[in-house]
């Protein structure tokens, strides 16, 4: 690491002020994120664009302190397990389905305008910042990779019952 970016730590390092020890001492060293979308058809599928999470590979990422986007950051945990350490992932892809008003809020935007879905899919990707080069010939902050289901895909049936399409890759 260049000697500009320790400088701090090594003139506080004697007065103790902070140490590396607590709940976020070592970060993952990558970053995985839960995306749910939605399809009328059951064919062609759309985001439910989350209010803070990168999601968009060309928007910029923003700084939201001191606010804590708790719905959002507590995707980051759920995506570190997979969907049976984490019921309630599923349980939120439910009242997508449903298009639960009280849900629907917790995103930036409602793709279907309050229309219920034919089903609903929960993947998960994972994300690296894209090079400066990149960002200066394509306009993108993020590279995204598509790993996969990380919850079943959620339909309705004839009966107006919740089946399950797919299962989860994890």
């Amino acid at each position: 690491m260049p000697a500009i970016l320790t400088w701090p730590v090594s003139v506080l390092e004697p007065f103790r002020f902070s140490n590396g020890y607590g709940l976020f001492a070592v970060m993952t060293r990558k970053r995985f994120e839960i995306e749910f979308q939605g399809s009328l058809d059951g064919s062609k599928y759309v985001p439910y664009p989350f209010r803070y999470k990168p999601q968009d590979p060309s928007a910029a990422p923003g700084i939201y302190a001191p606010y804590q986007p708790r719905f959002e950051w507590n995707f980051w945990f759920a995506s570190l397990g997979g969907i049976r350490q984490n019921p309630w992932v599923l349980r939120t892809a439910v009242r997508l389905l449903e298009a639960e008003p009280d849900v629907l809020r917790l995103f930036a935007s409602d793709p279907f305008n309050e229309r219920r879905p034919k089903s609903v899919r929960t993947v998960i990707y994972r994300y690296w910042f894209s090079r400066l080069e990149t960002l200066r010939k394509r306009g993108v902050y993020w590279e995204q990779q598509k790993l996969g289901s990380y919850a079943p895909t959620l339909t309705w049936k004839r009966n107006g019952a919740i089946g399950i399409l797919a299962g989860a890759r994890r």
